[in-house]
């Protein structure tokens, strides 16, 4: 990467803190979006493929010959210009002029060469001979689709790995508040003098301490991948804002799948594929047939010494039939035409068994999903209510301090879990959205 891309996030990053946040999630995919190696490896496909329809069609670009010779003993000079155009449907137009000079006599001479040439059947007809160029234009369109959909994939990527890291910092929010609560238990403990509540407080403050260098250990990690999707360096500086919001999503699976259908790019190229293997079939039944061929030669000479053209001239129509014997070949390629026809159906209807299959499965993990975070929602309420039950109970001597830490840890593992679900919720209908081509 470059130093000034470097800088320029930095420079984001930077204006991000001043305003007292990180980059939201919205602003990581923006860059992600215009900066991620692969997806400039996609753009750079697409363009080598446009090269390629270019060279398809040089093909049928306007060809000039010209060419000059001379004798040894430089008695005879001969000078000629030919132009041929090769046209789609094996059409071909060639003219020559030819112009000479004899230096012993000082005579000239001069002729004009007009040939043409049509096939009329077989293979070489105007599907056939524009085949190159309509197969690598249907390559153009498909990879400008997988191009589409590596945007689509690291959008997908970048949410998966923001929820994660989302799910880490609001882990240690909730482990920092924990040991604070910790340390003032091991007060409480000290205040009342009891060597196994003061014991049990010191083994939760470790406890503590020691998850809270877990999740910076995977908050650590979580902020390398997310660089890794960014196109940053490793090394780079980045701060991105946690907050998020929870939405539910009535996820409806037959008319995600009808979307998916229209807007993912399997499905669009996998069409694609079939128009190219139509195509082919199309030109392996032409080429069953007999080749002919329609020729015309039209040849002009000069009339005496001089460059008139006005002499003799030489007219010559043919008509050329092949055909050969039994065909096993072009017969074998109608033949795999038509099973690799078959075999793009049956992977079609793969391709929409999978999709519904996976559609349905998702909507189903995100109503699950919904159900378990309404439940855990409610394990909160009444945590609370319980711990501050059993606080008045630990405040008055009434129970030891396990029992207290142990509902303290309860209510906070709750919240914990709650952040876990809807995170998890979230992931699930980023891709839930992906696999609707969305």
């Amino acid at each position: 990467m470059s130093k000034f891309v470097v800088l320029l996030f930095c420079a984001i990053t930077a204006f991000a803190s001043s305003k007292g946040r990180g980059l939201k999630l919205s602003e990581l995919v923006d860059y992600a979006l215009e900066h991620s190696p692969e997806i400039k490896k996609d753009k750079l496909a697409i363009e080598e493929q446009q090269l390629i329809t270019m060279i398809a069609r040089a093909n049928f670009d306007l060809n000039i010959a010209l060419n000059s010779n001379r004798d040894i003993d430089d008695s005879v000079d001969d000078h000629s210009i030919s132009l041929n155009q090769e046209l789609p449907g094996s059409l071909n137009i060639g003219l020559t002029q030819d112009f000479g000079f004899n230096h012993d006599d000082e005579s000239e001479s001069s002729s004009l060469a007009l040939s043409f040439s049509k096939k009329l059947l077989g293979s070489g007809l105007h599907l056939d001979s524009r085949q190159a160029i309509l197969d690598s234009l249907n390559e153009e369109l498909q990879q400008a689709n997988l191009w589409h959909r590596s945007r689509r994939r690291l959008r997908f990527s970048v949410k998966n790995s923001f929820y994660e890291f989302v799910r880490h910092q609001q882990s240690l929010k909730i482990q920092n508040k924990r040991l604070t609560m910790a340390r003032k238990n091991l007060e409480q403990a000290e205040v009342k003098g009891d060597p196994l509540n003061i014991a049990t407080a010191e083994l939760q403050i470790t406890d503590r301490e020691l998850d809270i260098i877990r999740i910076k250990s995977r908050i650590e990690r979580t902020l390398d991948e997310l660089k890794n999707l960014l196109g940053l360096v490793i090394d780079a500086q980045l701060e991105v804002d946690d907050s998020f919001e929870y939405q539910a999503l009535d996820a409806d699976p037959e008319a995600a799948f009808l979307q998916a259908q229209e807007a993912d790019e399997r499905f669009l190229n996998n069409r694609l594929e079939r128009q190219q293997l139509i195509r082919q079939q199309q030109i392996s039944t032409k080429r069953l047939g007999p080749d002919l061929t329609l020729s015309y030669d039209h040849y002009f000479e000069n009339e005496s010494d001089s460059v008139n053209l006005h002499g003799p001239d030489d007219r010559q129509l043919a008509l050329s039939l092949s055909w050969s014997l039994g065909q096993r070949a072009d017969r074998a390629s109608l033949a795999r035409a038509s099973i690799a026809l078959q075999e793009q159906d049956l992977d079609y209807y793969i391709l929409e068994q999978e999709s519904l299959q996976r559609l349905r499965q998702l909507a189903r993990q995100l109503a699950e999903s919904a159900r378990a975070i309404d439940i855990q929602q409610k394990r909160i309420m009444l945590g609370e209510k319980q711990l501050q039950a059993l606080k008045f109970r630990w405040e008055n001597g009434k129970i030891d301090i396990l029992e207290f830490i142990r509902s303290q840890n309860d209510l906070e593992n709750s919240r914990v879990e709650l952040i876990n679900q809807q995170t998890l919720y979230m992931e699930l209908r980023a891709e839930f959205e992906f696999e609707s081509g969305l």
